[in-house]
């Protein structure tokens, strides 16, 4: 009966029908994997530990139990202890595909590549159908900055499943930052079709999307989407899409709606709506980040015409009175949204900016946002940093900040668009595996000619990065001194 009200997605009634068989059979191995499993359901990952431990207990081979263990220690972030019972399931059996699978998604989640990379090497031994193990050994290839084997991989996974959204849009990520624009962008439009997005795209607007074509005469509705940092990166192409017709409206996130206020190209600007009424009235719809794509963009018809972000005077000019030390004037940023599935990369901790501020002639402004910002007050070495986190109300500030700073350094979050965009100079901060948009090796930009690129040489190298920035910084404050 347990079972049966499993299989009905009755987890509670099912949970305490099966412990009832453990009062009158405390001995049975499988009673206490089945709650195990109906533990996993209801997401309560330390009592689905306890059942398999119970059932293993019991049954020492027992060899699924080894393996839902292995994968609820896992869930619960215990990544050395599921390690151990996923070599135990291919200890007792040795061919079982998602074992291995699994073991390298543990191993990729302790930063261990080379075992996670040789696992699932293994998995897809067992199974050469394996679409998942290829996908996922691609992402751990592109990590390590093995572009050209991950594309490979990616494009062999999409051999045997050719519907497999993420490996789609996985390999657009690998293309673009391989440079290789034109099949990129196409690819990154499988975005719509993944998890709960998919849900959403083409279901979201009841109007048609756009394809690029004139629209004179019409009303076409542009969002942003994603983050920040792309819809500053992007919106240099919506004069482009104004001069192919009529009126463009455009949907964007509230803290940029005042640096946006007059934008070129911009006829209606409104705050994203998750009732999406803007869209009424609207003949065609078109995503912000698809225009690369609908504009055939190439690394050389980039659109470069920068600056295309301007601070509002009045506002520059308060911003002038707060940022009045003496020297050369610096803006940071260390941290980006701990949400951002790749913050662990590319944040660093702001220690790492303490070499800078030994630097004479230089004065160091902090315009990091959120609780990162903190760490401007809790460090002793810091005091010399003047952090503006309370006063940043929205973009529109920044942008004002900004304009009166002479360089900004960086993490890869938005502030480093917004300084791009103004034509400020900045200097970008990345880790060893970078977002697509920076390519790979150079240390400039395409996209934003006042940029300049410091790479990680090995994966979590700060240090090395802040090296360099430091005798960069050095020379720079000398020679203007002299």
């Amino acid at each position: 009966l347990g079972i049966i009200a499993f299989q009905l997605k009755k987890y509670e009634n099912a949970g305490s029908l099966i412990g009832k068989a453990i009062e009158n059979k405390p001995k049975v191995p499988q009673f206490y994997y089945n709650l195990g499993l109906v533990f996993v359901s209801l997401k309560r990952q330390k009592k689905a530990i306890q059942a398999f431990q119970k059932a293993i207990e019991i049954k020492p081979d027992y060899a699924d139990a080894y393996y839902n263990l292995g994968l609820a220690l896992k869930k619960h972030h215990q990544f050395e202890e599921a390690v151990l019972n996923l070599k135990h399931v291919i200890k007792l059996t040795p061919d079982d595909a998602d074992a291995y699978y699994n073991l390298g998604n543990t191993y990729e989640a302790l930063d261990r590549y080379e075992a996670a990379v040789e696992n699932y090497q293994l998995a897809i031994e067992e199974n050469r159908a394996f679409a998942g193990a290829l996908n996922n050994l691609a992402l751990v290839l592109k990590a390590m900055g093995r572009i050209d084997e991950a594309i490979r991989h990616f494009r062999e996974a999409l051999r045997l499943k050719p519907g497999l959204a993420e490996a789609h849009w996985n390999l657009s990520l690998a293309l673009l930052i391989n440079g290789q624009f034109a099949e990129g962008w196409k690819k990154h439009e499988w975005r719509f079709r993944r998890g709960k997005r998919s849900t959403i795209y083409p279901h979201r607007f009841g109007i048609p999307l756009w394809d690029g074509s004139s629209f004179t005469g019409k009303r076409l509705f542009v969002h942003s989407e994603q983050g920040f940092g792309d819809t500053l990166q992007f919106i240099r192409y919506l004069p482009m899409v104004k001069r192919l017709g009529g009126t463009v409206i455009f949907e964007t996130f509230g803290p940029l709606l005042e640096t946006m206020s007059g934008f070129p190209g911009i006829d209606k600007l409104v705050e994203i709506s998750p009732d999406r009424r803007h869209v009424e009235n609207c003949d065609y719809y078109v995503p912000l980040m698809s225009l690369p794509m609908l504009f055939a963009t190439d690394i050389p018809t980039i659109p470069s015409n920068i600056p295309y972000i301007f601070a509002a005077p009045e506002k520059a000019g308060q911003w002038k009175n707060r940022i009045n030390k003496k020297g050369y004037k610096i803006g940071i940023v260390w941290a980006g949204k701990p949400e951002h599935e790749n913050d662990g990369n590319r944040s660093c901790a702001l220690e790492y900016f303490s070499s800078l501020t030994e630097i004479s002639g230089v004065a160091i402004y902090g315009l990091q946002k959120g609780d990162a910002a903190r760490q401007a007050e809790t460090l002793g070495g810091m005091k010399r940093i003047i952090n503006f986190d309370r006063e940043l109300t929205d973009f529109s500030d920044t942008t004002a900040a900004i304009e009166n700073l002479d360089l900004v350094i960086s993490i890869d979050t938005a502030s480093v668009h917004l300084a791009g965009a103004m034509g400020k100079p900045v200097w970008t901060l990345l880790p060893y595996a970078p977002d697509w948009r920076w390519l790979l090796e150079r240390e400039d930009s395409p996209w934003y000619p006042t940029m300049r690129l410091f790479r990680q040489p090995l994966r979590g190298d700060w240090g090395t990065v802040f090296d360099k920035v430091k005798d960069k910084l050095q020379k720079l404050t000398r020679e203007r001194v002299n």
